[in-house]
């Protein structure tokens, strides 16, 4: 056999170097408890090239690597295979001879490379190994194996899990044989069945489903009933009822008895009209609950009918109404001819016209009342009464409280009233205000009361109860109350010049009412013009530069109406002066009147005169001039001049303020600045400047941030260290020109100190079983005390998913096989980051069954196992049983912990294994139960004392077998005179008592 493949830099020279002189078998099968031992010689037979070979590696793949050092040509390289549970990996062995473990149902080739002084070949196929899967899969049930559910409910399949040593999880393959039918009682048993790929069958399983009895209805027809003839009678088997809680069908039939029709005969309430004979009838209810049926029975009487008497419906009359009672509805079932008797039992007497027909009349009393009457009616046989209630009502009066009205403001009001009654009742009366203003009524008893109207306009409503002792009406009426309007006077027409003040005048308007009234003032024709205030009796305007007519309008209010009236004023030309815009101008400054904007409408000539009215005394350039200058003084200071223009006939003046001002100086605190924490600062105000040359002085101050010292706080430069950030310093700069401040603000922005990082501890190695919640113990510190943010990331192992991977100790669940998993533990402060480790070990450890002490029992005794079983990793444990030795006997649950059997009835050993499983690992315990026969116990009876010649019975019927087991008796005289026993293999034979003592 010749390498197929080889490393690079080897050449065909060297893959030749290496032959095959004793093959292996090309295939062979390892069983459990086998061990498979391969022996491969090398030969150099070949080798003209390699004088060496360094070392030579055997490989049983993938799981086994086995290294066999040699240093000449023509070892023969050799190694195991052995069956076991789990899989290895060991490498860089250096012994001859080595076992390997390797898995069931797993396919190895072996094959052999040499390691050459300067190169290598690589692969020489030797062989294959297959290693059959030979262990039988195994099922466990969930929830219960034993059940019972009520009759005529809902199975509902408990569920199962199925698993192989090879195949993994093979709960879809499981077979489930049977059915369970809740209709049906009895007791069921479900079949599972599962078998692995490779064909090896699991343990069947089994479960028992009992479906109790299904408890019958139980039907109730109701009482026995005695009805009259004719009447409706309604059958009720409504107290019928299932223990099961079942819903129920019912069935209604007539048994006996004049025939009668049933309505809703299925339903628990079945009715029918009884017939016109006396008569017994017999009813029968059959009541199911689907499954079952129960009938109960119930008689209904038919007797004679009575009368029935009606008195007719109540009535409502009036007093002294003639009123007929009625009561031909009365009636005989039979048909009988009936009687009448009425009688009164309460209220005023009355007389009734004939007290014995149907339908007798009487006159209402004359008082309200409750007249009430009994009606008999009788067949010769049978009566019945019935009542009948009279109310007598009085017929309330009409009232009419008279037409509405309309009234001036506080003037004097006379309502309007009267009434009627149909009755001729003697009227009271009554007036009450509904509505408006409060107002008091010269008579409120009488009918035609009188008031005066409230000062305001609105409506006064007022109701009229008329009473005529018995019951009272209402009616009413209402009042509008109205306003007389103001009258307006706008005032006389005026003349004016241009620019004058003309005053309106509406003084003169005036309300009859005496309202206090308002005014509004509005321009309707001409140059518009402003009104001092439109809302004033007597407002003031400016006539305007133009000649024309000006009309006015007054509209006076008193709050309620409104009266107009209109006025003409006629402006004529005059000159108007314009002394110019108010100005503000610094010290020292030239400054220039203006008063060029003066003009005449009729463009006469003008004159100008400028005075000084107020300020510290300037002088003007000429103060006969249009636009005189100025120079502005060296103080603040407020200047005004008076400009007067004249045409010749008319003159105006006008005015002009100067304020003269400091300008204020500018502040100037510097760039903002960066810092570190701690360091030494300087800040400089010498850039502020003062546009009038004025001396500054200069105040700095801190208004944010934390409070430091400040060195020299009132010169144009100041230091500081700054404080400990990071933080925001702000520092105002104050500048002073002696009249006006400037003020400028620098901003220090302090770094916070260099930071330092947090130091994670991700916590010690933890070591846990298959399918634990473990939590990992994460923390962190930071020397800075800054807010540290934690995350978790997994670096190594099988994915699991942690439950926050934000906190300091999350928690997850372990894979269900051996591994290591680890985690980084990241923490961070925002600003640098430290990572820690952890590595959890995943490892499960089997758990150990105990099969219990061996035990001795007799023949066909309950024989009880006591087998336990503990886990170290605190899994779930699931028990089987199974016997190994001895007469086959059947367990009363192979997977219970404590199952028993009946032992048999030959001596014998019997061998028991349990094997709990974690679902996992497995372990398996056994025990010997050794069954034997316990001897008889015999027993002769009590010793006696007899006469001679006595008839002796000897009593053996005490003696027992603890088995039970059939017992012989064989009696036998051992001393005194010898006598006769009747029958020595009885168990009490007798025998007579000697003739001598003894």
């Amino acid at each position: 056999m010749k390498c197929k493949s080889r490393l690079a830099g080897v050449s065909d020279k060297d893959c030749d170097a290496i032959r095959i002189i004793q093959p292996s078998p090309s295939e062979a099968l390892v069983h459990n408890s086998d061990v498979q031992h391969l022996q491969q010689p090398i030969d150099n037979t070949e080798w003209s090239v390699i004088t060496n070979i360094t070392q030579t590696t055997v490989s049983a793949h993938p799981d086994v690597i086995v290294i066999v050092n040699t240093t000449s040509i023509g070892d023969r390289v050799q190694f195991n295979l052995r069956v076991s549970g789990d899989s290895t990996d060991p490498t860089n062995r250096t012994t001859t001879i080595q076992d390997h473990d390797v898995d069931e149902g797993s396919t190895y080739s072996y094959i052999v490379s040499a390691k050459l002084s300067n190169s290598s070949v690589s692969y020489i196929p030797l062989g294959t190994i297959s290693i059959p899967d030979e262990t039988a899969p195994s099922i466990t049930l969930l929830g219960t194996v034993n059940m019972s559910i009520p009759f005529n409910t809902s199975y509902v399949e408990s569920g199962y899990h199925a698993t192989d040593n090879v195949d993994g999880d093979i709960t879809s393959r499981v077979t489930v044989t049977a059915t369970v039918n809740t209709t049906k009682a009895g007791t069921y048993r479900i079949y599972y069945d599962v078998a692995d790929m490779a064909g090896n069958p699991a343990a069947r399983q089994n479960r028992t489903v009992t479906i109790l009895p299904n408890d019958p209805p139980l039907a109730n027809a109701g009482a026995d009933q005695t009805i009259q003839i004719g009447r409706m009678v309604t059958l009720d088997a409504s107290a019928s009822k299932d223990p099961d809680g079942g819903a129920l069908s019912y069935a209604w039939r007539q048994t006996s008895g004049t025939a009668v029709i049933l309505s809703n005969g299925t339903a628990p309430y079945a009715t029918f009209a009884a017939p016109g004979i006396v008569d017994t009838l017999a009813f029968e209810v059959a009541v199911s609950d689907g499954f079952d049926t129960d009938t109960d029975a119930v008689t209904i009487t038919i007797v004679d009918g009575a009368p029935t008497a009606r008195a007719g419906n109540d009535q409502t009359v009036y007093r002294l109404q003639t009123v007929t009672l009625d009561g031909s509805a009365s009636h005989d079932p039979d048909n009988d001819a009936i009687s009448y008797i009425w009688n009164q039992t309460s209220g005023t007497e009355v007389t009734l016209s004939d007290d014995t027909i149907s339908n007798p009349t009487f006159t209402a009393p004359g008082t309200i009342d409750m007249v009430v009457f009994d009606l008999t009616v009788s067949d010769g046989e049978f009566s019945d009464t019935d009542a009948v209630a009279i109310n007598v009502v009085n017929r309330p009066p009409m009232p009419n409280a008279g037409a509405n009205q309309t009234a001036y403001r506080a003037h004097m009001v006379t309502l309007n009233g009267s009434a009627s009654d149909p009755d001729n009742d003697i009227i009271s009366y009554l007036w009450r205000q509904a509505g408006g203003p409060a107002v008091t009524l010269s008579n409120n008893t009488a009918s035609n009361p009188a008031f005066t109207a409230p000062d305001v306009v609105g409506a006064v409503v007022f109701e009229l109860i008329v009473s005529d002792g018995h019951d009272t009406a209402t009616d009413a009426v209402a009042i509008t109350v109205v306003n007389r309007p103001p009258v307006s006077n706008a005032g006389m027409g005026q003349t004016a010049r241009f620019g004058d003040a003309v005053t309106l005048d509406g003084s003169a308007s005036y309300d009859p009412d005496n309202d206090a009234i308002s005014y509004i003032w509005n321009q309707t024709s001409g140059t518009a013009v402003t009104l001092s205030d439109n809302t004033a009796s007597n407002p003031t305007f400016t006539a305007p530069g133009t000649a024309g007519t000006l009309i006015f309008e007054i509209a006076v209010s008193d709050g309620y109406d409104t009266g107009a009236d209109t006025v003409t004023v006629t402006v004529i030309g005059a000159p108007t002066a314009n002394a110019g815009m108010d100005q503000t101008v610094h010290r020292l400054q030239t400054v220039s009147l203006d008063g060029s904007a003066s003009y005449d409408p009729d463009n006469d000539a003008l004159s100008y005169l400028w005075k000084q009215t107020a300020g510290p005394t300037v002088t003007l350039s000429n103060g006969t001039a249009p636009s005189p200058t100025f120079t502005s003084p060296n103080s603040a200071a407020a200047i005004t001049f008076e400009l007067t223009v004249s045409d010749g006939e008319y003159s105006d003046v006008d005015e002009v303020a100067i304020n003269v001002v400091n300008r204020p100086p500018v502040a100037n605190a510097g760039p903002d600045r960066t810092a570190q924490s701690g360091e030494s600062m300087i800040l400089s105000g010498a850039a502020s400047a003062d546009a009038d040359g004025d001396i500054l002085s200069y105040s700095w101050s801190v208004v944010t941030g934390p409070r430091i010292s400040l060195t020299n706080p009132d010169s144009a430069q100041v230091s500081f260290v700054a404080p400990t950030g990071p933080t925001l310093l702000g520092i105002l700069l104050t500048v002073h020109d002696g009249w006006h401040s400037s003020q400028d603000l620098v901003v220090i922005d302090v770094l916070r100190p260099p930071n330092r990082p947090p130091v994670s501890d991700a916590g010690p190695d933890p070591t846990a079983g298959y399918g634990k919640t473990i939590q990992l113990d994460g923390s962190a510190s930071d020397p800075d005390g800054d807010a540290i943010s934690y995350v978790w990331n997994q670096t190594a192992g099988i994915a699991v998913p942690l439950s926050d991977h934000t906190i300091p100790k999350p928690a997850f669940t372990t894979p269900t096989t051996t591994t290591s998993i680890t985690f980084e533990l990241t923490v961070s402060d925002g600003h640098l980051a430290h990572t820690d480790a952890v590595t959890v070990t995943v490892a499960n450890r089997p758990p150990a069954a105990d099969a219990g002490a061996d035990q001795t029992a007799g023949f066909g005794h309950t024989v009880t196992l006591d087998g336990s079983a503990s886990d170290p990793d605190g899994d779930a444990i699931s028990y089987m049983w199974n016997q190994t030795s001895g007469p086959s006997v059947i367990l009363s649950d192979n997977a219970a912990l404590s199952p028993s059997f009946a032992a048999p009835a030959s001596m014998a050993t019997m061998t028991f294994e349990i094997t709990a499983s974690d679902g996992w690992l497995s372990h398996t315990d056994a025990v010997a139960i050794t069954v034997v026969n316990y001897p008889p116990v015999a027993s002769a009876g009590a010793d006696q004392t007899v006469q001679l010649g006595d008839t002796v019975t000897l009593d053996g019927s005490a003696s027992r077998d603890p088995d039970n087991d059939i017992i012989s008796y064989t009696w036998k005289q051992t001393t005194g005179p010898a006598v006769v026993l009747s029958d020595d293999a009885a168990s009490s034979p007798t025998f007579t008592a000697p003739s001598s003592a003894g």
